[in-house]
Parts: C-alpha cells; structure tokens; sequence
C-alpha cells in the first residue's frame, strides 16, 4: 500500500491567516490613538403620561367635588381664592399657561411657597398692583423682602391668612393624586409655613388658664345674668365642657339633646342644613353634670315645649356663611379682662383636650370627644364599640373636667 503524503492545505491556510491577522491588528493599533469614532447620543425617551391633565382643569373639577358634596357658598369661595392663586402663580413661575398636572416640579411649588409670604393683599383693589397680571406682580415683588414690599404701598398676606390658603392648596394636591392623575408625589408636604411664621399661624393658639376661665364664667354678666340672648350664655359653658367648635354649638337643633341609655348626650351632627367641619366632626357626646346643674337641662325643654327648631333660632348665617355670634364672644371676653390675641372660642378645645388628656383619659376617647379624627380614635371606637360600653366611658372620661370656677352664683337662665 503505497502513503502518499500530501500537503496540508488546511493547516497552511491558517498559518497566513495568523500572519495576515498579526500584521492588520498592529495596523489597526497603530491608527487607533488618532481615530476617533462619533457616538451618536441615544435619542430622549419619549414617555406618554397617561391621564395627564391641564392644571387649571384639575382646579374647576375640585371646585365641582367641593359643589357636588355641599360646601356652603363662603367655603367654595374661601377654596375658589387660594387655588386659583395657586394656579395663577404656577403658570406664571413655569410660563406656560396650559401647565399640566405632570409637569409640576418641586422647585415651582418651593417658589409658589416663598411667594406667598410677600404677595400683597387684595391685588385687584390696593391701588397699586391693580392692573397688573400676575406675572407682572411677581416681577414686581420677587426678591424683596416683606419691608420692601411694604415700602411699596403694599400690604403683605398675615401668616394666618397665608396658612389657611396653604391648607387648601394642600387639599387641592391631595385631591389631585386621589383622582390618579399622574402628580408627583409629595408636592404637599412642602406647601407650609416655616420658622417663625410657622409658629405664629400654628403655635399662637393656647387653651383658657384658670384665671382667664375665672374672669369669663365668674363675671357680673353671668353672675348678675346680663348676658341677652340664650345662645351667649350657654355656648361658652358648653364649649368649656365639651370642648366643642362654635359653629357646631350655635347649630344645634332642639333634637340633638336627648337621653341615650338614660345619658343625656348632644349629638353634634350634619343633618339638614347643619355643617361640620369634617366627617370626624360627627358624635355624640355625654352631657357633663355641671351642665345640668346650671340648668341646661330646663333650658333644653322650655324650647322642646316652644316646639323651636333650633336651640338657638335667632343665630343665623351671614352672606360669609358664618355666625355673629363669634364677634360677640370676642367683644364679651375683652371685657372681661381676657385680651390676649392667642385665645379665642377656639381655645375651650384646647383647654376641654389639655385637661383630658392631663387626667389621664386615653387619647382615642378624647379625640372622640372633641371630633378630632385619628387612628388612636379609630381604634378606641371600635374596641368599645364592640362591648357596647362606650358612651359611658366618655361620660365617665368627662367627669375629670373640673375647674375652680365657682358656680354657685351663676343663676339659672331664664
């Protein structure tokens, strides 16, 4: 058998290839260091928002909700006021009148926030910002200080006034997010006051001292009854033990005192032409025994004999949608003696809270008291509404407000 011994092709060809690879691979080193190859930047990423909505759309739809679940004619315009100044001052900041919901950063809202506290008051009719847009009055204030602006004519917004509106404004970005449109989240959490007008928007509120508490129920007005309607004398002792708002007093339909479990209760509510605050303002809350006392109780049924509606039919509601009775009580505790701007009617919930929670008494129940919502509230209701049993631990919860007012002399009502 002959072997013949051919040439091997195969193994030839790769030694070239390995040479010619050799010699294309230095080539290419060589020219690399002045080669330098363009890169084309990735094109933007084009993201469609669903359900994107224009600001100023958003805002009619919340003013509607708020139309649609009742709001007295004085809230929708206190709401109409400060979201539409929100929106005004968002399109002027961002420059874009058909400013979307998605497009709000947080840098705009931070502006809106600074803005705020040197805006002037009534733009339309203070003589001097009259005919401007609002973009020309930001221009104008923008980078003053609060006495620079004033120098100007102007009269800044007060940190309560500012604090109302951002309470508001919070509410409206809430009601935003609540609806799915695509905001970002937490925009809310930095419309606020800061520093020192935090603290007097929020901090200058104090429940009564005994002495301020002593000067209003031990007066000669009450003592001597020169008090003229049933509504100036009765609201304050019910707020004192109660802790309730004033409007949800000066509300109140004969109806809403009854006996429950042989306890009389008042039953704040928003029944018929009522309003509350919110919906944790609705309760039922035990009858103090100093109430009766003091002759609440007859009182309660002299007008349920008169058949009256309300227990107070002659406080009505103004064209603001409120009671006159709140400048009455302000002109009634000056005179005693109690002029200190940080107490109003307001302060018996602080002070009704303040002595509750001092005794002890567990937080949900005096929330449940005073209609603040919380979950310690939540839960208190729902552990003793389970025994059936609590009315009377919030009727027990109550016998710890106790002040060192004398009582003795304040005569019945007549």
């Amino acid at each position: 058998v002959l072997k013949l011994e051919l040439p091997d092709r195969g193994k030839k060809l790769e030694e070239e290839k390995e040479v010619f690879d050799k010699g294309a691979g230095q080539a290419s080193k060589d020219e690399s260091s002045n080669l330098v190859l363009p890169v084309k930047p990735p094109a933007p990423l084009q993201v469609e928002v669903d359900d994107d909505i224009a600001l100023k759309e958003a805002y009619r739809l919340f003013i509607n909700a708020k139309k649609a679940n009742g709001s007295a004619s004085a809230s929708i315009s206190s709401y109409s006021l400060a979201v539409s100044v929100f929106v005004e001052i968002m399109c002027a900041i961002t420059k874009k009148q058909d400013l979307t919901v998605s497009a709000i950063l947080a840098k705009h809202v931070r502006k809106y926030v600074e803005l705020m506290s040197i805006m002037p008051m009534r733009p339309k009719q203070n003589g001097v910002t009259d005919k401007m847009a609002v973009s020309q009055i930001i221009k104008l204030v923008d980078g003053k200080t609060k006495k620079e602006v004033e120098a100007l004519g102007l009269e800044c917004l007060s940190p309560k006034t500012i604090g109302g509106r951002f309470t508001t404004v919070r509410e409206f970005l809430k009601y935003i997010g609540a609806q799915q449109y695509p905001i970002k989240a937490g925009l809310g959490e930095i419309v606020k006051l800061m520093g020192k007008a935090a603290k007097k928007e929020n901090g200058g509120r104090r429940g009564f001292n005994i002495n301020e508490l002593k000067l209003l129920f031990e007066s000669d007005h009450y003592r001597l009854r020169k008090i003229k309607r049933d509504c100036d004398y009765w609201s304050p002792l019910l707020a004192l033990f109660t802790g309730a708002r004033q409007g949800e007093l000066v509300q109140l339909y004969v109806e809403d005192i009854y006996q429950e479990d042989g306890i009389w209760v008042i039953n704040i509510n928003d029944k018929d032409d009522k309003r509350l605050k919110n919906e944790g303002a609705n309760r039922v809350v035990p009858l103090h025994p100093q109430l009766e006392k003091l002759g609440f109780i007859l009182f309660w049924k002299k007008c349920s004999t008169a058949k009256q509606l309300r227990l107070f039919p002659k406080e009505v509601r103004n064209e603001r949608d409120q009671f006159a009775y709140s400048k009455r009580f302000s002109s009634y505790r000056k005179k005693c003696g109690v002029v200190d701007s940080q107490v109003d009617f307001h302060a018996f919930r602080h002070t009704v809270a303040g002595v509750l929670i001092g005794e002890g008494v567990p937080e949900g129940v005096v929330n449940d008291i005073v209609g603040h919502g919380s979950q310690y509230r939540s839960e208190t209701v729902k552990t003793y509404a389970a025994k059936g049993s609590f009315l009377k631990v919030k009727a027990e919860a109550l016998k710890h407000l106790k002040y060192d007012i004398d009582f003795k002399y304040v005569k019945f009502w007549r």
